[in-house]
């Protein structure tokens, strides 16, 4: 067994990213975005708290009231001066309001960093990578509030290994999604519960007891650091009632696309055999004419990719522009298949910024679904692989109308009701007077 000397490890765990998926999320920088109120599609409002445990005692920088967060400032851990057998507790509250919602756990973007070897760790490492991460294990659960594990309560990870690496690189945990209990609900607080050893991190789920043996952590991680992203999305449940946290991660793109994306159905299952395009839809003094740009089938991975040469043009009706002002805008569509309908679209410029599209922006117009691209009168986004996946589930297709069409609707049937009642009434004093 080697004996750690001077031994100075350094951790730094980054929170990164509290999104509101169905909203306009903004993005920032490396580190990712947190945003954690919204008054977008579904008025969703989520807020967090934190409570950070380093070797038993409080750490006030690392602990906070329910607020907003704020990207590389608010962290719910960062040490940098971690050693074998120091331990560490974080408990996260989750306060949402007005909506009810599912909740994942996201761990993005792990990086272990060498930063050079002093003389115990070069006699045992050689290599140019860091093993922090190796090196450090993690265990998470459901928590009732007073920061301790206990009989009952539903771990989250953690239960059979515990190493950052297997637990936490590119991991989503489902707090609550439709396969996985209900939704959080609006005006209660949820709690989790995170556990770190830096050594051998034992759990057991019968008594409750963990406990930490810094006698297997060796010399390997001594000048390494670790950083990580953590995210939790709130995703509307009423919007989203089948959605999933865990949906399969996207493929690597075969090649460079103006437009691509997925089809998933509302398991996260990919959905091969569907046609997306890309449209452009023209609006004049005579009416509406469209344009497909391009199309493509998706594969067994529920991949497209949309490659324009920005010539060609195919009129799906017979063009009716003539002269005059007009307007447009580019559009990617899918056409629906019988016995399936339109549940969400998510867009944005890569995988890790897509955010559900408002409901506004979606359009239904037969069998085609579609949600704009680019600025009107503008151009669509070019040398980028822009993203957009959509989301459908079986069942006839419904749609929640627009509200001036809502009005609309009650107008009319007022109207109608009306004459019928005129007529009526008519025909009374027709019979009555035998006119």
């Amino acid at each position: 067994m080697s004996i750690p000397i001077k031994t100075k490890l350094k951790i730094t765990l980054v929170i990164g990213v509290v999104s509101l998926l169905g909203f306009n999320v903004v993005w920032g920088n490396s580190f990712g975005t947190t945003f954690a109120t919204n008054n977008g599609t579904g008025a969703l409002e989520l807020k967090i708290d934190s409570r950070t445990i380093y070797n038993g005692e409080l750490q006030p920088a690392l602990s906070w009231e329910l607020k907003n967060l704020v990207p590389t400032q608010d962290k719910f851990f960062n040490f940098l001066d971690v050693k074998p057998g120091d331990t560490g507790l974080n408990t996260i509250s989750l306060h949402l309001k007005n909506n009810p919602a599912w909740l994942c756990l996201d761990f993005k973007n792990l990086t272990d960093e060498e930063n050079g070897r002093n003389e115990p760790e070069s006699l045992l490492d050689n290599n140019d990578d860091g093993e922090l991460s190796e090196e450090l294990e993690f265990f998470a659960w459901h928590d009732d509030g007073d920061n301790v594990f206990e009989v009952g309560e539903e771990p989250i990870f953690g239960t059979s290994s515990q190493k950052a690496i297997g637990v936490l690189k590119n991991k989503t945990y489902p707090l609550a999604d439709s396969l996985h209990g209900g939704a959080y609900q609006p005006n209660q607080t949820n709690y989790i519960g995170i556990e770190w050893c830096a050594g051998d991190l034992d759990v057991n789920l019968a008594t409750a007891e963990i406990s930490c043996d810094a006698e297997a952590m060796g010399n390997e991680a001594q000048t390494d650091s670790m950083t990580l992203d953590v995210s939790i999305r709130a995703v509307s449940s009423i919007q989203q009632p089948n959605f999933s946290c865990q949906k399969p991660h996207p493929p690597t793109p075969v090649g460079q696309c103006e437009i691509e994306g997925h089809k998933y159905d509302e398991t996260g299952k990919p959905l091969s055999g569907w046609t997306i395009g890309l449209m452009k839809v023209i609006t004049h003094n005579n009416g509406v004419d469209i344009y497909d740009l391009a199309t493509d089938v998706t594969d067994t991975d529920g991949y497209y990719c949309l490659e324009w040469d920005g010539y060609t043009r195919v009129p799906r009706n017979i063009p009716s522009y003539i002269n005059g002002p007009y307007n447009f805008t580019y559009r990617v569509f899918e056409i629906l298949k019988p016995d399936w309908s339109n549940v969400s679209v998510e867009k944005g410029p890569n995988v890790p910024s897509l955010v559900v599209v408002p409901d506004g922006e979606i359009e239904v117009d037969g069998q085609y679904v579609s949600v704009p691209m680019g600025v009107p009168n503008g151009y669509i986004y070019a040398d980028a692989a822009y993203h957009v996946d959509f989301y459908n589930q079986s069942g006839p297709l419904t749609y929640e109308k627009p509200v001036w069409q809502k009005k609309e609707n009650k107008r009319v049937a007022k109207v109608k009701k009306a004459r019928k009642n005129l007529a009526n009434n008519w025909n009374k004093l027709k019979n009555r007077f035998r006119l």
